[in-house]
Order: C-alpha cells, then structure tokens, then sequence
C-alpha cells in the first residue's frame, strides 16, 4: 500500500472482497483506523500485519510475535 493513499487501498480490497492481506512497514500503524475490529495483541503493540474480510467486516490482527 501506498502511505499517502492507504484508504484508497483499504476501499479497493473491500470491492475486491479480497478474503485477508498482509501490511508492510511504513502502513502497520495507519492502517488500524481504516478497519472494523482488532486484535488485543493490536492495542497492546499498536501495529496490524494482517488483515482478514469476514463477509465484509475487516478485522486486523497481528501475527509478528506468533510468525
């Protein structure tokens, strides 16, 4: 994703109904405001890695420690 264009990005995975994707650095922190839930592990770090579409809802997770 592009930094300066991240809910462009966020709106198109959405019409794409793209299932999940991954985000990379400089977007992990961005990204959080433009999805429905996070993960615990998201308050506690501040940073998604992951995003997964449940029928439209995008929960953000991230899986740094876990991976």
């Amino acid at each position: 994703m592009d930094e300066n264009n991240v809910q462009g990005a966020i709106d198109g995975f959405r019409a794409l109904k793209a299932r999940g994707w991954n985000v990379s650095v400089p977007n992990k922190n961005e990204v959080i405001q433009y999805l429905d839930n996070t993960d615990r592990i998201i308050d506690l770090v501040g940073a998604c890695n992951t995003v997964v579409n449940d029928d439209g809802v995008l929960i953000g997770y991230n899986a740094d420690g876990s991976g």
